[in-house]
């Protein structure tokens, strides 16, 4: 022991020390600790026996040799404290208020306990009664929960105040991913919700220290058993695990994402009594996730949880918005197709009815004059109709049912038809009532044993003279299945439909795929095309009926399964109708060509004549759209 510690000096400096509930360690000028008090052996875990005498109090505080505070301070004299403070302490110590030559800091030690813990430590030398300094005496301070309290408060304070700001979730999350990472020291963290629908979680919020890892996370999905969050999921409790490379489901997560998953901390978000999600933390930095870690994560929860609730609320609204605008412009579509399609055949049939009568002149009155006015009543009633439509387009109020107009529609095709067919015959009356009849009194269909491949194969046949003109490559993939159990009338005017509309949608020189396989249990019938594809906005609305896709004027003249063609709107709800009379689901999946959502761009109908269409931009990755029909096979 140094002379310079005479026996007084030492008694008291050892009850002031050893009496003190401030950890306290003293160091002589030969660097050995001469003091080491109880208060210390429980912050550091480490007994005075083993320190004192020795030059080893790096021991106490860190796994490798290097110097404390109370080293730096006591050689301040020879060296230059201040580059030595910055080498081991890199911008965490200032210079004491209080007394020249001390210093304080504050840090983490993460070979303290179990967690890790931070400490604020203070150094300053001791010097004999002429001023030498003789030793050195360093006092620390466990701020481990002050620290871990004031960054939550700060992290929920950000969050808090970020909450107006984002108004779309995605946007939302990553920020909220971003304050988890800081909060737990992780090298990534992120926000799973839970998909109700399919029971998989996803990823809508991230933070890696590695961006690439966050670009493939974004595009996986996880079941409820592939990932440790689906248990946190079904009991609603936090977990957390520091060997995470030992769960075999991870072996395959880690193959998806790149990435190595060694620890892990994930709590519930909980909306009333709903787990919608989980927040997670992911390989902590130094030390362990710790029970603090958990509780600091928990308490975030809530914050995050109402978060994402009122986000997906706002998004709701403005979607909600978004379809009433929709339904707006499908309204005036729609009526603006009703009236142009009723303008022509109501035309026609007030010219014809007069050249019907003229011919019927030979026949006596009686026998068709009340029935052609008949005939001429509900003439009326449809240029009625046609007035009542042109109304609605000026904002005038009428009430006209889509349904009814539509067989209206069909009705003065038909009458027009069946006239012509029994014009000059004494039962003309009886023979179109008659048909009438036999086309809208209820039928019974019977669902058929139908082979798909074979089906669509002699369907494509029929069909391929009436789009012999056009240049369109149609490929067929049609592989051995079930049988599937649904009337053929029915099949046939959905695949012809399907076809139909995949062929006109498609320029000159492009693709359509016809293709029938197994997949999930179910039989699948696809009719893909690589064409022009249906705008964003249009697609909820297709199956709606009387929504065409096309600028109504665009296709007027145009034949069956030219470009561009198009038709009443019906077809796609008629096939929903289908659908769900039948048994089966119909599908529909759209990229609208990104050329055609510029101002005045149209498609010319052939691929070659697109100034856009290019061997590094071909047209068939440009845009397109897939219906899809899924059957239990028989």
């Amino acid at each position: 022991m140094n002379d310079d510690f005479n026996h007084d000096h030492q008694d008291l400096l050892s009850q002031i020390v050893s009496g003190s509930p401030i950890p306290t360690f003293v160091i002589d000028r030969n660097h050995r600790v001469t003091h080491f008090n109880k208060a210390c052996e429980v912050l550091t875990g480490r007994k005075a026996e083993e320190i004192i005498g020795t030059d080893g109090q790096w021991r106490a505080f860190y796994a490798e040799k290097r110097p404390v505070m109370a080293d730096i301070v006591l050689d301040a004299a020879i060296e230059d404290i201040a580059g030595m403070l910055e080498t081991h302490y890199q911008g965490k110590f200032r210079a004491s208020s209080v007394r020249s030559g001390a210093f304080e800091a504050r840090d983490f030690f993460p070979a303290l306990g179990e967690d890790g813990k931070w400490l604020f430590f203070t150094a300053a030398p001791i010097r004999n009664a002429d001023g030498d300094v003789i030793g050195a005496i360093e006092t620390l301070q466990d701020i481990t929960q002050e620290k871990r309290v004031s960054h939550l408060n700060r992290s929920m304070l950000r969050v808090s105040k970020a909450l107006h700001r984002y108004s779309y979730l995605d946007d939302l999350l990553s920020f909220i991913s971003q304050e988890i990472k800081k909060l737990l020291g992780a090298e990534g963290a992120l926000v799973l919700l839970l998909d109700a629908e399919t029971n998989e979680l996803y990823t809508s919020g991230l933070a890696y220290d590695d961006p690439d890892r966050e670009k493939r996370m974004k595009e996986v999905r996880f079941s409820l058993d592939e990932v440790l969050a689906g248990q946190v999921i079904r009991t609603g409790e936090p977990v957390v695990m520091h060997d995470a490379e030992a769960l075999p489901q991870y072996a395959e997560r880690d193959r998806k994402i790149g990435y190595t998953t060694r620890s892990l901390l994930e709590v519930p978000l909980v909306v009333e009594d709903r787990t919608i999600g989980v927040l997670a933390g992911i390989n902590k930095k130094e030390g362990r996730f710790s029970g603090q870690d958990m509780d600091a994560l928990a308490a975030l929860a809530g914050t995050v949880a109402l978060a994402i609730e009122n986000t997906r609320h706002q998004e709701g609204l403005r979607a909600f918005y978004r379809e009433v605008q929709s339904l707006n412009t499908a309204k005036g579509k729609t009526i603006n197709h009703l009236s142009h399609e009723l303008k022509t055949p109501v035309a026609i049939l007030s010219q014809a009815l007069p050249l019907l009568e003229d011919e019927l002149a030979v026949v006596p009155e009686d026998n068709w004059k009340p029935y052609v006015e008949i005939i001429e009543r509900q003439l009326n009633r449809i240029v009625a109709i046609e007035s009542e439509v042109s109304d609605i387009i000026t904002d005038k109020e009428y009430k006209v049912a889509g349904l009814y107009n539509g067989m209206v529609l069909q009705c003065a095709d038909l009458l027009s038809v069946l006239a012509l067919k029994h014009q000059g015959k004494k039962d003309m009356v009886d023979q179109i009532t008659t048909h009438i009849r036999e086309l809208f009194s209820p039928k019974t269909m019977v669902a058929a044993t139908i082979d798909p491949g074979t089906f669509i194969q002699g369907r494509l046949r029929a069909l391929e003279p009436g789009f012999a003109h056009r240049q369109v490559d149609v490929r067929v993939l049609l592989e051995p299945t079930r049988p599937i159990q649904i009337p053929e009338v029915i099949f046939e005017k959905v695949m012809d439909g399907l076809i139909r509309n995949a062929i006109e949608n498609t320029p000159d020189e492009g693709r359509v795929d016809v293709a029938v396989f197994e997949k999930g249990g179910l039989v699948q019938v696809s009719v893909k095309d690589y064409g022009v594809g249906i705008r964003k906005d249009h697609q909820a609305r297709i199956f709606e009926g009387f929504f065409p896709t096309q600028d109504i004027l665009a296709y007027s003249t145009r034949k069956p399964f030219d470009f561009n063609a198009g038709g009443k709107g019906a077809d796609l709800l008629r096939m929903k109708i289908f659908s769900e009379t039948c048994g089966f689901t119909l599908d529909m999946a759209s990229t609208r060509c990104a050329v055609l959502d510029a101002p005045r761009q149209e498609c010319p109908g052939r691929i070659s004549a697109c100034p856009s269409a290019t061997v590094t931009r071909p047209c068939h990755e440009s845009g397109g759209t897939e219906f899809i029909l899924f059957f239990h096979g028989a």
